[in-house]
């Protein structure tokens, strides 16, 4: 009996709890600035959205619009509770959490035959090439050429390009990938982790997950701290709660990271790090994730790369107990 009695009285304090959550009042519209700032992060939400659930929009270049709307009208209407709600002023204001990064949605890149009349055509920059199925992407995406780079060594030429807007970049890289002379064609995928946001829509609110990630980003992050939020459609948000790892006493944004730069992008028989101090220990890795080469750099700043076959690697460097991460391609 005192069980059940005890059973009972813990199903009317959830029931209270429950009862009693918060309710917060904002507004779904935002400055053009704040729009702009949270404008991928909703087109990222929706696309990965429609990859993961594989729904009929996956298969398209265009991002829906009507959803990109409605998580921008959640992600606004959290941005406008700072100050009233301490979870928002959390991931809004002290961490200034956006989406990750994958899956990318402007720029890709391929390597292909530098022979070829239509990538002659790319090396003296006319984007007009003679080659249907790129010239058709070109024209309907707005593409711009980044950067054209040769390689003396192996007869191909390295091409990154970006289009103008976001776009589904999966649903067109494999047509140029299957083009006679391409050796290959991929977005620019991001390495690691860090803070992100993922979104669940439901019939009457957008679940939002913010996320916090540090210590060891570049490998995928050690701490993860999570804040859960429904954006209601009538405007009205609900801190539903946080889990996760601590956040310890004095964490910061970039504490353990390190931004680097790496050049010359492409390469041929070295690279040059910019950013940390000398002394860095330093991992190549390819795009299977297998490390191919580690070490320290004491003096010069340069890690060889001369005996790497061309293609595409991660590079991370470690500094003063903080990390960084960059890609390059060896030609």
């Amino acid at each position: 009996m005192p069980s059940l009695r005890l059973t009972f009285l813990s199903s009317i304090l959830l029931f209270s709890l429950i009862g009693n959550a918060q309710i917060f009042s904002s507004s779904c519209t935002a400055p053009q600035a704040v729009v702009n700032s949270y404008q991928d992060d909703a087109d990222r939400l929706v696309l990965e959205r429609s990859i993961n659930l594989s729904l009929p929009e996956a298969d398209s270049v265009q991002i829906l619009n009507v959803s990109s709307d409605t998580v921008m009208r959640a992600l606004l209407s959290v941005y406008n509770l700072t100050g009233t709600m301490p979870a928002a002023d959390t991931v809004v204001t002290m961490f200034d959490i956006h989406s990750f990064g994958n899956p990318p949605m402007k720029e890709f890149f391929f390597s292909a035959d530098s022979t070829l009349p239509w990538m002659q055509q790319l090396s003296a920059g006319n984007l007009s090439t003679g080659e249907p199925t790129l010239d058709g992407i070109i024209s309907a995406l707005n593409v711009s050429l980044i950067s054209y780079n040769p390689s003396g060594i192996s007869g191909t030429a390295y091409v990154l390009m970006e289009t103008d807007s976001n776009y589904n970049l999966e649903a067109f890289v494999d047509d140029i990938d299957a083009l006679s002379g391409v050796q290959y064609c991929i977005t620019n995928i991001w390495g690691g982790g860090g803070p992100d946001i993922t979104a669940q829509i439901n019939s009457d609110h957008v679940e939002l997950t913010y996320s916090y990630g540090w210590g060891d980003c570049p490998s995928g992050c050690m701490n993860k701290r999570y804040w859960v939020i429904k954006a209601y459609y009538d405007c009205t948000d609900e801190f539903m709660g946080s889990s996760g790892s601590i956040l310890t006493p004095g964490l910061g944004v970039g504490d353990s990271e390190i931004s680097i730069a790496v050049y010359p992008n492409p390469c041929d028989d070295y690279i040059v790090v910019s950013g940390p101090a000398s002394g860095y220990s330093f991992q190549i890795t390819n795009m299977l994730g297998q490390v191919i080469k580690e070490g320290t750099e004491l003096n010069t700043g340069q890690i060889p790369t001369s005996f790497l076959s061309p293609g595409v690697y991660s590079l991370s460097i470690e500094s003063e107990g903080r990390k960084g991460v960059s890609k390059f391609i060896k030609q």
